[in-house]
């Protein structure tokens, strides 16, 4: 159940037990027009009509005391979003270390983000991002370990380019693998 609707499903029932707080009870309920006074109709009441009523509102209470979990939750993600994570605001941490909150620009740009106040970025100056809390979509799928085929694959590669050094290789697994390698 999302948080939200926990939230409405909490504030129904707190409306529901501040109707109690401030009236005897419901007329007609018996249809011979006496008043149910409350403690009939609550949990070890006579008739139980609200079983649960407390200890359903505690539980949700307790539910959104816990820490959320996902993208959502302010988890921090390497790189940057693809879609569809990427039609949303979301936060990210430029590689010069600042905070921006950014949104996709259409593909037709020479840049792949925007701020709000117009300022356009690259993809590749964003070392990680995360999503805002109230995102509508769900956490980007984990990202399976590399095969043996796919690191060699992917050396052969930079080997044709001539990558010099080891910190380019690994940039460029994590690049490839992002994007996908197809394993021949």
């Amino acid at each position: 159940m999302s948080r939200k609707l926990l939230e409405q499903a909490l504030d129904a029932l707190e409306q529901v037990t501040g109707l109690i707080g401030e009236s005897h009870g419901v007329t007609g309920l018996h249809l011979n027009g006496d008043v149910a006074p409350w403690e009939e109709l609550l949990e070890g009441g006579q008739y139980e009509r609200f079983t649960g009523l407390y200890s359903t509102i505690e539980a949700i209470k307790s539910e959104l005391a816990k820490p959320e979990e996902g993208p959502a939750a302010h988890i921090w993600l390497n790189g940057y979003p693809t879609h569809p994570w990427d039609k949303e605001w979301f936060i990210a941490q430029t590689t010069s270390g600042e905070r921006v909150v950014l949104k996709a620009l259409p593909k037709e740009y020479s840049y792949d983000f925007k701020t709000a106040d117009e300022t356009y970025i690259k993809k590749e100056n964003i070392a990680r991002w995360m999503q805002f809390p109230d995102s509508e979509y769900a956490e980007p799928p984990k990202r399976e370990p590399l095969s043996v085929n796919e690191i060699k694959k992917i050396w052969m590669n930079c080997e044709t380019v001539g990558v010099p050094n080891f910190i380019s290789f690994a940039r460029a697994i994590e690049k490839s693998h992002r994007i996908g390698v197809d394993d021949e």
